[in-house]
């Protein structure tokens, strides 16, 4: 069972361009000045020298940024993994930050870093972090598609190549995760007169379980097939493929029930989520998107974690979704607020109903 104690750092990084984007939208960009910083207010680190020379004879390796214990070189510098990891979604999602204090010069150590954003993308940039070292995403109206940054200097020793993919929002789904209407084809929804537990009314306390436990096998069974649609997911190795199910299934489960509305009589909680996904009127396309964000989230800060850029291109894609079906801004923001939610449900009635039979669905689907 999860323990999702906090929002995923790649849902609030997702909420946070989102709310940047809003306000982008909202009005002209500022002339950029010492209280405003970018990205791209800096040139690339060939051109950018360090404020203090490197010294070799260090006996603790410290973040050239904040000071905090270095866990290695990252993008170019000293760096701990708080700091190297909000410059790459700085860069990745291209976020503008404005000073909060008004000065452009706000303290970044350990103990302050969090406080100003812009202060600290600007001594990252200054200490000679390289932004072309960083994969980054290039997002239009009508596509949405991963490319690496031409002089990319620094790629991963264990990632898996993996073969680039379309992503705009229309043929990816349609070709790979089934689109109905527009854009989705193939569903995770079962009919309703098709559901088991719609007949439920008159039964026993131990037919109605029955009942429950088949419904949701029949939404496993359909998460499942959609699963090897997803091309991000079908090219993915079985070993892969398996630890991502077995740990995930709770979740992707939980959107299934969403999707179909039915009447969530496990628990309080999971009624009043299915409520406000009725309430948002949400797309069998966003279902979709949420489903394929749920596969590649990192279930819980302990755990081993390789699918990073498959979770960035998918909430991206959910972004494109939102655009295409929605005019509000906001809709983007809502979603990502509501899979967090899913991810903070406590799953221990719906691993009750499936607990014995979840390694069986695995091995037959997969």
């Amino acid at each position: 069972m999860f323990n999702a104690g906090v929002i995923s750092p790649h849902i609030a990084a997702a909420l946070a361009m989102s709310f940047n984007q809003q306000r982008m939208n909202a009005s002209v960009s500022p002339p950029l000045d010492h209280t405003t910083i970018s990205v791209n207010s800096f040139p690339s680190m060939g051109s950018v020298k360090s404020d203090s020379p490197p010294t070799s004879s260090s006996p603790t390796l410290c973040c050239a940024v904040c000071g905090d214990v270095s866990s290695g070189k990252h993008y170019g510098i000293l760096a701990c993994n708080g700091c190297s990891g909000f410059f790459k979604r700085s860069v990745r999602r291209r976020l503008i930050y404005r000073c909060q204090a008004g000065t452009g010069n706000c303290v970044v150590d350990k103990a302050h870093r969090n406080q100003c954003q812009a202060c600290r993308l600007k001594k990252c940039l200054n200490k000679g972090m390289n932004k072309d070292g960083i994969r980054e995403f290039h997002i239009s109206g009508e596509s949405c598609r991963v490319s690496a940054v031409q002089n990319e200097r620094q790629p991963r020793n264990t990632a898996t190549i993996r073969p680039a993919i379309d992503m705009d929002p229309q043929n990816f789904f349609r070709e790979y995760a089934g689109a109905v209407s527009a854009i989705m084809g193939h569903s995770t929804m079962i009919k309703r007169e098709d559901s088991p537990s719609s007949a439920s009314d008159g039964k026993t306390e131990d037919e109605k379980k029955d009942s429950l436990q088949e419904s949701a096998l029949s939404h496993m069974e359909s998460v499942l097939q959609w699963a090897q649609q997803f091309r991000l997911f079908a090219v993915l190795t079985e070993s892969e493929k398996r630890q991502i199910i077995l740990t995930q299934w709770p979740r992707l489960l939980c959107i299934a029930l969403c999707e179909q509305s039915e009447d969530a009589s496990l628990d309080e909680h999971l009624s009043s989520i299915m409520l406000k996904f009725r309430r948002l009127d949400v797309s069998p396309a966003e279902f979709n998107c949420m489903k394929a964000i749920t596969i590649f989230m990192k279930p819980n800060d302990d755990s081993e974690y390789q699918f990073e850029e498959q979770l960035d291109q998918c909430i991206c894609l959910l972004q494109q979704c939102c655009l295409k079906l929605d005019s509000s801004p906001s809709r983007f923001g809502k979603l990502l607020l509501l899979l967090s939610e899913i991810h903070f449900y406590q799953t221990s009635n719906l691993e009750s109903l499936l607990d014995s039979k979840i390694s069986y669905l695995v091995s037959r689907f997969l």
